[in-house]
């Protein structure tokens, strides 16, 4: 699973229906591992929930935004006020090669789309490639690649060891940087 791929701080189009984005991350790659597969360690970057590391298996998605985002006290810009502050999303798990590979569904109301995390030691650092199939359109592309960001973002302060970069806003910035990179 080679590969001569390097961190891109923005997502990109991966095909008709998909983005990818590569992160740089500081070890060791057990560490990262842990952070996209144990509920604990995930929920500090993105969601919790239940994660069955085998085929078929079961993947939960319990998204806190209040704890997750800059706290009670801060409210979501108007675009997403009407957001609730806990989501929950189910999955099955497609395929799992400890330490390297995790890729499942993510099901929703009429249909589901699909993420990959690819990973890769590079020295003492892991070289993390998310990859988000099945996105239905331009909008899609343009909300999922500002989210994804956000979260990597945060997964990067974590392991850095850094203080969490405001969500809300962060989030609202990259959805104007991915308007005008995705065009129609």
């Amino acid at each position: 699973m080679h590969k001569e791929a390097v961190a891109q701080e923005f997502a990109k189009n991966a095909g008709k229906d998909a983005i990818s984005i590569s992160r740089l991350l500081p070890g060791p790659l057990a560490r990262v591992w842990a952070h996209i597969v144990e509920p604990a360690q995930r929920s500090r970057w993105c969601c919790g929930g239940k994660v069955d590391q085998h085929v078929g298996g079961v993947v939960e998605m319990n998204f806190n935004l209040t704890a997750l985002a800059d706290g009670p006290d801060v409210a979501p810009p108007e675009k997403h006020k009407d957001h609730p502050n806990e989501v929950s999303f189910s999955g099955k798990v497609l395929a799992c090669e400890p330490m390297h590979l995790f890729r499942h569904t993510w099901e929703y109301d009429g249909g589901h789309t699909e993420l990959q995390f690819e990973l890769e030691e590079q020295g003492d650092k892991v070289l993390l490639t998310l990859t988000h199939t099945r996105l239905e359109d331009r909008a899609d592309r343009v909300n999922t690649s500002a989210g994804w960001h956000t979260y990597l973002d945060i997964l990067d302060d974590e392991l850095n060891g850094k203080a969490r970069r405001p969500f809300w806003k962060r989030l609202t910035e990259l959805e104007l940087e991915y308007e005008n990179r995705f065009p129609e």
